[in-house]
């Protein structure tokens, strides 16, 4: 494994190695000769296993003393070496910590035991409550030419006397000269790619330029790559991922999407990089980057260029990383984007490190069920990964990375919070430039006096604007007029950068027991509106036919089942609710 410390990171740290097959052994584990009848078959997601199917031996407790006739169950694969040498042996295995205990040995050496809690890697669901993993047995010399490797379950009593239940399968076996690597039901010597994955290493989104002053964005949605980093032991969730594997097996994924859903053979990868390029063009050297999320889960990392910029410890929730540091304009840029998913949102416990743990082979389904012990908001919520788009934005050397928008209709002002961030390199003052734009005609309704800033390098200050302003349109559910506030930096007299925030000039309050919308009050009953149909046009209509004020917006993390509202993810649905008067509460 590989670690860093603080911010400064080897960029080899973060670049995908290539896996060398050294010589290697593969055994197919139904072609073992046992001395019981056993099952060689798939069922479930068979596509996951190695040809398909694999030796299930399952014999309930009442009848194991009739149909094990010895005292253990035995298996048996001979195999042949090529080389002398030192290998490491492992067995993809099923049946996460309900496995029976079994026994192994290769050429009549002392048998070594394995219990049902060593732990795996490279977990995958084949069915309910029937996984498949990778299981790292031993080490073995070996002399080229013959061996036998041999698997024992043992008949087994519970405190009373009575038999135990024997439970194994086992898909395949290698015996690797050197470290081993697992990737799920691939040989040491397959890439295990098709052409989707070798589409999604070429895709390279490119950075539009932008005039002096004004921002530039892409959107990043398209196939990235995506590569697991399962963890043996977790560690602490609500930090950024410190170590990556030694070796990394990309394959394509769409983004956005719940990876749950778009690639079930990653519904048990806990922890997983995602990777993509941007080129970012030479003439926008000296600006700040950043890249935007409106919704991931259960936690970020981000690195660029193998550069370390940033982590949100928060599920679904909008933020944004500077990654500045790490970006080189007049280059290919790759992204690195680091998820730990939905499973690590149990509770942990830090004196029982297996509590979480013994979670991560949990069925999907337990996520919607009540008595959960969560330490994050992911009741009836397990989607997982990059779950909206996201953008690569170009902004100024000093830049606007938040607007807070305050209409004071009460006091006939507007206020607004705007948090400046300073990504010049240099100490710098300016001013803020801002004004009141139409949203219907691009005109400028109303500019306001500047506000100086003095702002040291690399530090960031939240600066309040207020002003009054006389007769603006207010925002009404049956005229839902907008505004865009354009805020302008400027630096040595010219504009670095442009934001704009839309909002409509409009105020709630709560006074008494009363909810007011700009002083009127505002009875919000019922949000039962029936069938909104498919569409958020329907939606809106199937609200102005049940004569209500007020709607349920749920989505991932407010305990709803999808990540998009009426098909629009969170920023185009919020926005299209504020142009339609639609008067909204979180779930």
């Amino acid at each position: 494994m590989r670690n860093w410390t603080g911010a400064a990171v080897v960029a080899v740290a973060i670049m995908s190695v290539t896996v060398r097959a050294g010589e290697f052994v593969w055994l197919e584990g139904e072609s073992g000769r046992a001395n019981v009848k056993v099952n060689n078959a798939g069922w479930g997601n068979a596509q996951f296993l190695s040809e398909g199917k694999w030796m299930h031996v399952s014999f309930d407790a009442d009848k194991v003393v009739d149909e094990v006739k010895a005292d253990a169950v035995v298996v048996q694969y001979p195999f042949a070496i090529k080389k002398t040498g030192g290998y490491e042996v492992w067995s993809r295995i099923g049946f996460e910590f309900a496995r029976s205990p079994f026994e192994y040995r290769i050429d009549g050496d002392p048998w070594k035991a394995i219990s049902p809690d060593e732990l795996t890697t490279d977990l995958m669901e084949i069915a309910f409550f029937c996984e498949v993993a990778w299981l790292h047995m031993g080490d073995a010399e070996l002399a080229a030419g013959q061996h036998m490797l041999e698997i024992r379950l043992p008949k087994t009593e519970d405190k009373d006397g009575k038999p135990q239940r024997i439970l194994y399968a086992c898909d395949a076996i290698c015996l690797h000269e050197g470290p081993f690597h697992p990737h799920s039901k691939y040989k040491p010597n397959e890439p295990g790619r098709d052409a989707k994955d070798e589409e999604a290493g070429k895709n390279v989104f490119q950075l539009p330029d932008a005039p002096a002053g004004e921002r530039s964005s892409i959107s990043l949605k398209g196939l990235w790559e995506a590569t697991r980093d399962d963890e043996q032991m977790p560690g602490e969730v609500a930090e950024p991922i410190k170590m990556l594997p030694e070796a990394m097996f990309f394959h394509a994924i769409k983004v956005p999407s719940d990876k749950n859903v778009s690639r079930p053979d990653l519904l048990f990868a806990h922890r997983l990089w995602y990777r993509t390029k941007v080129h970012v063009p030479a003439t926008l050297a000296g600006r700040s980057f950043l890249l935007d999320f409106p919704q991931n889960s259960l936690n970020t990392t981000v690195f660029v260029n193998g550069v370390y910029c940033g982590f949100e410890k928060n599920p679904f929730c909008h933020f944004q990383i500077d990654v500045t540091k790490g970006v080189e304009p007049g280059q290919v840029n790759e992204i690195w984007v680091g998820i730990r998913d939905a499973w690590y949102g149990r509770t942990a416990d830090p004196d029982r490190p297996l509590k979480l743990r013994r979670t991560f082979n949990t069925p999907l389904k337990f996520f919607h069920d009540g008595f959960q012990d969560l330490d994050y908001p992911i009741w009836n919520s397990p989607q997982s990964g990059i779950l909206c788009t996201p953008r690569f934005i170009a902004a100024g050397g000093i830049y606007a990375s938040d607007v807070f928008v305050k209409p004071l209709v009460d006091k006939q002002q507007l206020e607004a919070e705007v948090t400046l961030t300073n990504g010049m390199g240099r100490d710098a003052s300016g001013q803020i430039r801002w004004e009141a734009v139409d949203d219907a005609t691009g005109r400028v309704e109303q500019a306001f006096s500047t506000k100086s800033f003095t702002l040291d390098a690399g530090k960031t200050q939240t600066i309040i604007l207020n002003s009054g302003w006389d007769n603006p349109r207010l925002w009404w559910p049956d005229t839902p007029n907008l505004y865009r506030l354009r805020t302008i930096v400027v630096v040595d007299g010219k504009a670095v950068d442009t934001k704009e925030t839309t909002f409509g000039y409009r105020q709630w309050k709560i006074e008494g027991r009363k909810f007011t919308l700009n002083g009127v009050v505002w009875h919000l009953w019922a949000d039962l509106i029936g069938d909104t149909g498919t569409t958020p046009e329907s939606y809106v209509e199937a609200y102005r036919r049940a004569n209500v004020r007020l709607m349920r917006y749920a989505t991932a993390g407010q305990a709803g089942g999808n990540t998009t509202w009426q098909g629009l993810e969170p920023p185009e649905a919020l926005d299209f609710m504020d142009r339609n008067g639609l008067v909204v509460r979180r779930n």
